[in-house]
């Protein structure tokens, strides 16, 4: 009985061997040390300026019935990635000039007062043809609403965009020597994402 334990412990052990010998294989590992991940960059120059510190615009002296001078601004992409560019009027404020009329008792009578953003109508177009929200819009009514896309800017593309404005013919005296104030802003923002 023990030859024959013994023989079947010994046969068990030689199978082990053979069937161990099954499971052997060839291997390599290779190896890229130092590896980054980085995030890319939008960065919106206008007019060669980051930030965007020129003077501001000024015109002056139009008439009823006059389109004013344009005004030409060029925003570039100095980032790595493509971005949507818009653009919108905000915070504009009205204040009244002087007038060789006796405006504010004009004003008194007819119950009006400075209010000549409503009779400056805007002018703007980009690369892709009149800014949609803006363009044909009075200064009041644009106030704070966000064009539609303007361009497509891909990494160091630029847009030139124009602006003016036309002095409503109908305006009359009480308009005289009065002034509006307001903001551009330009909004540049990763390629593909819902406009502002």
């Amino acid at each position: 009985m023990k030859k024959i334990l013994g023989l079947t412990v010994v046969a068990l052990m030689v199978m082990g061997l053979v069937g161990g010998g099954t499971w052997a294989f060839f291997s390599d590992v290779e190896t890229s040390v130092g590896n980054t991940w980085g995030a890319g960059t939008l960065d919106l120059e206008v007019d060669t300026e980051n930030p965007w510190a020129s003077a501001p615009i000024s015109i002056s002296d139009i008439a009823p019935g006059d389109i004013s001078t344009s005004v030409n601004i060029t925003a570039k992409n100095i980032g790595n990635l493509a971005g949507d560019l818009y653009m919108r009027i905000n915070g504009y404020t009205d204040a009244g000039g002087t007038n060789p009329e006796p405006e504010q008792v004009m004003e008194a009578s007819i119950g009006v007062t400075d209010n000549v953003s409503t009779k400056l109508t805007l002018n703007a177009t980009g690369p892709m043809g009149a800014i949609t929200n803006i363009d044909s819009q009075t200064i009041a009514a644009a106030d704070t609403t966000w064009s539609t896309k303007i361009a497509d800017l891909a990494s160091l593309g630029e847009a030139d965009i124009e602006i003016s404005v036309t002095f409503d013919s109908g305006a009359t005296n009480e308009y005289q020597g009065d002034n509006c104030t307001f903001t551009i802003e330009l909004f540049l923002q990763q390629d593909g994402q819902p406009a502002p």
